[in-house]
């Protein structure tokens, strides 16, 4: 934007004019005096320019003019006539190319918009924007544009020279220009054009610039038309001739840089291949090579298996290079086993197989070798099994049966939830879960040999278990992070209504699967041991009236207690049976005390003549003898 700078007087004006001369400068240095200085002169010959031959334009231009040239503009032009000969043109063209030797124009785009508007007149009134005599595309440009073709488009050039083609002018297009060349089919589909397009680039005095205006453009054009790339023997033919001029110079540049490059070629990146890849220097540091993964997994839908099987061919090499330099291979900036996978080696996972990936990750071997893999790194394999091949997922999932106790499922439980979900610490619920679950990706065999690993800890360690850690497990199944367990639509589990939630899943989650009846089996068993932990943590579930201990069991829907008489602690505990002529006579083992003994809620009061008050610990029992009935009742009918 130009500043606004107080007049200079003429006498000024002049005085600085002829210290130039006698210095022999090729323009007045004071930006404002030069413009001073045409505004009064073009003003004062407004009414003699109708009357200027080419001799007279040179002579001002080339001569009288020369120290306030550069700071031409649109007003200044404005005053020469539309109707300008040819030849009064060219002499001008000329005079501004000689200056442009030495000097800078402040506003190349102003002559060149008055450059067009000449011709333009010359094509409507003489049919032709002169281009008479001229032989070549080139030397039309020279001879009416000079310098500033490189302000004009393509479509200019096309526009006034109805056969213009523009081959032989590489040199003085624009970087706009020239991607506009490009995507004209008799460029693009030719691998000689192409090259002499790219030549044009190198040779520029700063061709990295250069360039990345003339993707700019390129993909600005592409993006509207989207056929414009179908062909993968143009996306390669380009991409090739990109990664020949900046690949080699990425490791020399930033990593925002880099980064931007990569975006840059983001339309093109499906015409990668080996060869192209082996341009990449080895050498480059391991943020500029995450950058490169994440350019070509934004891809990797639109690359053949034999493209993938190169990338992956490229990532081999360059990790196992680091590794043997390092003794890592780049995970520094990684969180975990999945973040490593993720940064290093994206989709293209899928291709490797777990010994090469374990040569890279050393910690990968902690599959085989469990004790060496913390839960949160077994939840990360998970995750990761998708990116890479389901065995990888099948073999963590399968980490579960070693987990020892609730922390361990916890952690991996907090894990696999903490990717979907905000929040930390408990398992998040799922009403703070957006998007789709990460788990979704998994396959419903896996999702299925997680489901059943839960429920075998849960009847393995349950009876361990308080009500709020067994409301943590039931909120992560209840909260659709098995999408194929259909669960989603399930309230959420709270301390108060875990075992029921675990028992509305029954009749949905058996259905899709063969054995319904194994089914219904785990899921009876869970909820009984779910059951009895609730039961413990009231000090209503049980109370001892006259002798009597009653139990308060669901389907009892009179609210009346179950009662049986009292027995000796022996019994108890030999027998642990129901009596035949009562199904809700149950009779306990001993050992309610010690596990009642854990939840703060629980008090029982031995009343005079009767057994110690102990838990039910015998899911099997409790199942078949007491629940199994009652579900039978008030379940299915």
């Amino acid at each position: 934007m130009r500043q606004d700078y107080p007049e200079p007087s003429m006498m000024n004006a002049l005085t600085l004019a002829f210290l130039a001369l006698q210095k022999k400068l090729s323009q007045l240095p004071n930006l404002e005096t030069r413009r001073f200085m045409l505004g009064k002169i073009f003003c004062h010959l407004s009414s003699t320019f109708p009357l200027f031959d080419a001799k007279d334009y040179t002579l001002w231009f080339g001569e009288r003019l020369r120290l306030f040239l550069s700071s031409l503009d649109a007003q200044n032009l404005g005053f020469i006539p539309s109707d300008t000969s040819c030849n009064s043109l060219a002499a001008m063209v000329g005079t501004f190319t000689d200056h442009h030797v030495n000097n800078t124009f402040e506003n190349p785009g102003d002559i060149a918009s008055f450059i067009k508007r000449v011709l333009r007149f010359q094509l409507q009134n003489s049919g032709s924007a002169c281009s008479q005599g001229i032989s070549t595309d080139r030397e039309w440009l020279i001879a009416f544009f000079g310098p500033f073709s490189a302000s004009c488009s393509y479509s200019d050039f096309a526009e006034l020279k109805s056969n213009f083609r523009g081959e032989d002018s590489l040199d003085l297009f624009s970087a706009s220009s020239l991607a506009q060349l490009s995507t004209r089919s008799r460029v693009l589909y030719s691998r000689q054009a192409l090259a002499r397009v790219y030549e044009a680039i190198q040779e520029k005095e700063d061709p990295l610039q250069y360039l990345a205006a003339y993707l700019d453009e390129f993909n600005n054009i592409a993006l509207k038309n989207p056929g414009l790339l179908s062909n993968p023997r143009v996306q390669y033919a380009m991409l090739l001739h990109v990664a020949e001029i900046i690949f080699d110079r990425i490791d020399s540049i930033s990593s925002e840089d880099t980064a931007a490059w990569f975006q840059k070629l983001h339309l093109l990146l499906p015409g990668i291949n080996g060869t192209i890849l082996e341009l990449l220097p080895r050498s480059m540091p391991c943020p500029y090579y995450q950058i490169v993964v994440k350019a070509l997994n934004e891809v990797y839908a639109k690359l053949s298996t034999k493209t993938r099987q190169e990338v992956y061919g490229f990532q081999k090499a360059y990790l196992e290079a680091q590794f043997a330099d390092s003794g890592l291979a780049c995970d520094g900036g990684t969180t975990g086993i999945r973040s490593w996978l993720r940064d290093n080696l994206g989709d293209f996972c899928t291709m490797a197989k777990l010994s090469e990936l374990q040569a890279f990750y050393p910690r990968l071997d902690g599959i085989k070798n469990p004790p060496w893999l913390s839960p949160m790194q077994a939840a990360d394999l998970t995750l990761a099994g998708p990116m890479c091949n389901s065995t990888l997922s099948s073999m963590a999932v399968g980490l579960m049966k070693n987990f020892e106790n609730y922390q361990d499922l916890h952690d991996y439980l907090s894990r696999l939830q903490s990717v979907w979900c905000q929040g930390s610490g408990a398992v998040a619920g799922a009403s703070s879960c957006n998007g789709i679950s990460p788990l979704s990706s998994l396959t419903s065999e896996i999702r299925q040999e997680l489901f059943i690993n839960v429920l075998s800890f849960l009847k393995k360690q349950g009876t361990s278990m308080d009500m709020s850690q067994w409301a943590d497990v039931a909120q992560f199944l209840s909260s659709g992070s098995l999408p194929a367990l259909n669960m989603s639509s399930h309230t959420q589990a709270s301390p108060n209504g875990t075992c029921e939630i675990f028992q509305a899943t029954t009749g949905e989650i058996i259905a899709p699967h063969l054995n319904s009846t194994q089914w219904q089996k785990e899921l009876l068993e869970v909820f009984g041991i779910c059951h009895l932990a609730s039961q413990q943590s009231k000090p209503t579930a049980v109370s001892h009236i006259s002798g009597s201990t009653k139990f308060h069991l669901p389907g009892n829907t009179n609210g009346s207690p179950q009662t049986h008489s009292p027995r000796t602690a022996a019994t108890h505990e030999l027998e642990g049976t129901t009596t035949p002529h009562d199904p809700g006579h149950v009779t306990t083992p001993h050992h309610l005390s010690r596990a009642t003994a854990h939840s703060p809620e629980s008090t029982t009061t031995p009343t005079r003549g009767s057994a110690t008050t102990s838990a039910i610990t015998h899911p099997t029992f409790f199942s078949y003898y007491v629940l199994l009935p009652w579900a039978l009742t008030n379940i299915f009918i």
